[in-house]
């Protein structure tokens, strides 16, 4: 488990070297090169690290010795098990083969970050301790999933439907479950009011009583193999929506002021709703946790704007429905750069306190730590 705190200190280090003081997108940069690098370095060196750690060593040499145009291996997409027969033909292990699919699956995050926010140091952080990285040591066919969705971030916010579907499709060669993108392509249209947690508010009511019928109708077509098992009879513990739910509701109270220094947030905004949506579920359908992460993945985007806004415009609502003038006095900079800093010290220690919940819990399987090469 300490590998994973260290990890956690490293990042706040690398941030206080190159975003703290006169951040630029050069520093931005040079800091994600050393997170991602040293994130890539965890997942490479593990062994037998994540739940599903097996399952994919054994499948990668497996399918070395099956016929090259036979795409079937247990419930596994085409697509994934096209990938793995390509790497097996020029990659001498599995442990190779885990190095290459982590590429695949980190960099795209850190392009993701490094587009969407200037404060790319809080949505790493955000990404490591929701255990989003922790995906690629475990769910790898869906970590890579969620890493090519973001691809698809551009066309939900430019409103280019075909091209959203193009990279949702491709994605689901590699997991079927991100198909359930495509519905929320229209509800990520939502304005952030009272209406959307009103609307969140009636699904979770309706779905919570239905779902167990739904999900062993849906697991009957897509993944037989989890139809009435314990990963639809189970649930995970509802601690782990806690804090998405706190972060959503500072950012329902500042949503005006996070709308007005990008309107793209709403977006944003409903990702994380429908992440945070299926975090409550998963409570009572453990198979959920999936479903959560191809939306709370936009966390990494919402932390950041959530506190730049209250850094330029304050926090709490806007009165008599006006915007803060463009010229603040003085005295307004000082005491909004406090509450900045205060509610980013807040969220830190919340996402952390959660994290190291996770840990003490054995989220994904990481714990403890080993290590083929000691």
């Amino acid at each position: 488990m300490l590998i994973y705190h260290l990890n956690n200190l490293l990042i706040l280090v690398w941030a206080a070297i190159f975003c703290f003081h006169k951040p630029s997108k050069n520093k931005n940069m040079i800091f994600l090169f050393l997170s991602f690098g040293q994130l890539y370095l965890l997942t490479i060196f593990r062994f037998l690290i994540g739940y599903d750690y097996v399952m994919y060593a054994k499948a990668f040499m497996d399918l070395q010795t099956q016929d090259f145009w036979n795409f079937t291996y247990y419930d596994w997409e085409y697509g994934f098990v096209f990938i793995t027969k390509i790497l097996g033909m020029i990659l001498p292990s599995y442990t190779s083969y885990f190095a290459v699919i982590a590429i695949f699956t980190l960099i795209p995050v850190a392009i993701f970050i490094y587009r969407n926010t200037e404060k790319v140091w809080i949505g790493t952080f955000m990404y490591i301790n929701f255990f989003l990285f922790f995906m690629q040591m475990n769910f790898i066919r869906q970590a890579f999933a969620v890493s090519i969705t973001l691809f698809a971030w551009q066309f939900i916010r430019k409103k280019k439907f075909f091209w959203f579907i193009l990279v949702i499709l491709f994605a689901s060669l590699l997991h079927s479950t991100v198909l359930v993108m495509i519905p929320f392509y229209f509800l990520a249209k939502m304005r952030p009011t009272g209406k959307q947690v009103i609307f969140y508010g009636y699904a979770l009511t309706i779905f919570y009583f239905s779902s167990t019928g739904i999900l062993n109708l849906i697991t009957k077509i897509f993944h037989q193999e989890y139809n009435n098992t314990q990963f639809i009879t189970e649930g995970i513990s509802l601690i782990y929506a806690v804090v998405p739910i706190i972060i959503l509701l500072f950012t329902m109270l500042n949503a005006e002021k996070i709308l007005k220094i990008n309107p793209d947030n709403r977006y944003v905004i409903s990702m994380v709703f429908a992440g945070t949506f299926f975090m409550v579920i998963m409570a009572r359908h453990s198979i959920l946790e999936r479903f959560s992460y191809y939306f709370f993945i936009y966390i990494a985007l919402l932390v950041p704007e959530l506190i730049s806004s209250v850094e330029k415009y304050g926090f709490g609502r806007v009165k008599n429905n006006a915007m803060l003038p463009n010229e603040t006095p003085i005295e307004d900079v000082k005491r909004f750069k406090g509450q900045s800093i205060i509610l980013t010290i807040v969220i830190l220690v919340l996402s952390y306190a959660m994290f190291t919940y996770g840990m003490f819990e054995n989220a994904h399987g990481v714990v403890p730590y080993t290590s083929w090469i000691f």
